[in-house]
């Protein structure tokens, strides 16, 4: 599951900016608004959501 859902697993820190600015470029590209299409939240922060907030 983390080598499919996120390759930088153990080279980031929780948070992976490079995948945040991804997400970022590719809803702007496609004319998205902040709450659509593709995120760049890592495994780390999904857990903390569930955890926080249990969606």
């Amino acid at each position: 599951v983390v080598a499919t859902e996120d390759k930088r697993f153990y080279s980031h820190f929780g948070i992976s900016p490079r995948g945040i600015a991804g997400a970022i470029r590719i809803n702007l590209a496609e004319g998205r608004g902040p709450l659509e299409g593709n995120g760049g939240s890592t495994i780390t922060q999904q857990v903390a959501k569930l955890l926080c907030l249990g969606v």
